[in-house]
């Protein structure tokens, strides 16, 4: 994988021209010196495994025979790894396989939740009383190739300079190597609360009456 400098003329200052054309079409030079990376350590088929672990245990208590209280507790661990998408040609212009990508580092999804909930039932008088809650907490981390972006119809403005890029005209033409990712790290939460009253179902004229709290 190379960067492509855009030119319509020679390659200058000993660059060696580019076997593909770049992703704009542009014929192409790779300036002398610049950096180039493969993917013989990640390649390979069915890349993109996804693991599911998890776990859910209740506890009932009986406190007498108007109240009782539940308690559940649920956990869940999600590894997903590569990507579930496919590309119709390589970030150099070179068409693929169907179900076939260019990676060029690993990319991974890790979704991970552990959710609390408790409901309470009894009476208060002839009334019937609930009150019920939860709290999840839940934790995401992100990591994707970010090589194809960075090398494509903008490359020479993501991380090179000189002639044709836009940045330091007057410098040699230099790129840094294309390899690159992006990370994304989410943590979310959630509490929930409802409390309710209900008229006994023998009563000619019922009703329920309850509030809620969502955070």
């Amino acid at each position: 994988a190379n960067y492509f400098v855009p030119l319509s003329s020679a390659c200058p200052d000993g660059g060696q021209p580019n076997p593909y054309r770049s992703p704009a079409g542009e014929g192409a030079c790779v300036p002398p010196g610049s950096p180039s990376i493969n993917n013989y350590a990640i390649a390979g088929h069915a890349i993109n495994p996804v693991t599911f672990q998890g776990a859910r245990v209740e506890a009932l208590y009986k406190i007498n025979d108007d109240w009782n209280v539940l308690i559940s507790q649920m956990y869940q661990n999600m590894d997903a790894q590569g990507v579930f998408y496919d590309q119709p040609t390589s970030s150099d212009g070179r068409p693929l396989a169907p179900l076939d990508v260019t990676l060029f580092n690993n990319s991974n999804d890790k979704d991970r939740f552990e959710n609390t909930a408790w409901t309470v039932h009894g009476k208060i008088g002839p009334l019937r009383a609930v009150y019920t809650g939860g709290y999840l907490v839940r934790n995401v981390d992100q990591v994707g190739d970010y090589t194809n972006y960075a090398r494509g119809v903008y490359a020479d403005y993501y991380q090179c300079y000189g002639p044709g890029t836009g940045y330091n005209n007057n410098l040699k033409s230099t790129c840094f190597s294309p390899s690159s990712t992006w990370s994304s790290v989410e943590r979310n939460t959630h509490l929930q609360n409802e409390f309710r009253l209900s008229t006994p179902s023998s009563w000619r004229l019922r009703g329920i009456v309850g509030v809620y709290a969502d955070d």
